[in-house]
């Protein structure tokens, strides 16, 4: 029960939290616009200006910490087995695991981002209106959303493959069936969180 609704739950909800967070920082003014952090583009010189080039957006220090913390976050469970003696300790197959759950994560994460963002909303989820998003486009999903799908279905069959069992895989599927029901619902009220938006904003 835990694997196939709790855990997708909580992490939904948590991707849900970041989602929010980042909208009460940025608004309209996406991708750390105005943000007191240093930035680098794909011109600037050193290992940030070409992983600038190869992603097609500029790398920001918001960023680059901010998506640390969920990755701390998915690997706690191991330093809280090794402090309390807990047989959950790290493995290659469990990095595997909790590997390809990050990478899909954090597109449920973004796409978040749109649907609750009253300044964007799923109407503006288009190339000509995501300078951060200057990739490919397939119809309306970026190849960003793609490719960290792809990289996610690897880490998984990864860790199938190393203990010969296709039950991770299947684990796998099921997480992500329930975060695709929450993402159908979330934008379905979305127009509730969109109007408290505003309303919180009136109050102040």
């Amino acid at each position: 029960m835990f694997i196939y609704i709790l855990l997708p739950l909580l992490l939904f909800i948590l991707a849900f939290i970041f989602a929010a967070a980042e909208i009460e920082e940025e608004g309209p003014k996406a991708w750390a616009q105005g943000f007191p952090t240093w930035r680098r583009t794909k011109k600037d010189k050193g290992w940030l200006g070409k992983f600038s080039k190869h992603l097609k957006r500029p790398i920001t220090g918001y960023h680059f910490f901010f998506f640390m913390i969920p990755f701390f976050l998915f690997h706690i469970q191991f330093i809280f087995a090794a402090v309390w003696n807990i047989d959950e300790a790290w493995t290659w197959d469990k990095e595997l695991y909790v590997l390809s759950i990050y990478c899909s994560w954090c597109i449920i994460w973004d796409f978040l981002w749109f649907i609750l963002n009253p300044h964007f909303t799923l109407k503006k989820f288009k190339k000509e209106f995501l300078f951060w998003y200057e990739g490919k486009w397939i119809w309306r999903i970026s190849i960003d959303y793609l490719g960290g799908f792809f990289l996610s279905i690897i880490f998984v069959s990864l860790r199938a493959l190393l203990d010969w069992d296709i039950r991770p895989c299947a684990e796998y599927a099921e997480i992500i069936l329930v975060w695709i029901l929450l993402l159908i619902l979330t934008q379905l009220l979305s127009r509730y969180y969109h109007n408290w938006y505003w309303k919180m904003r009136e109050l102040t």
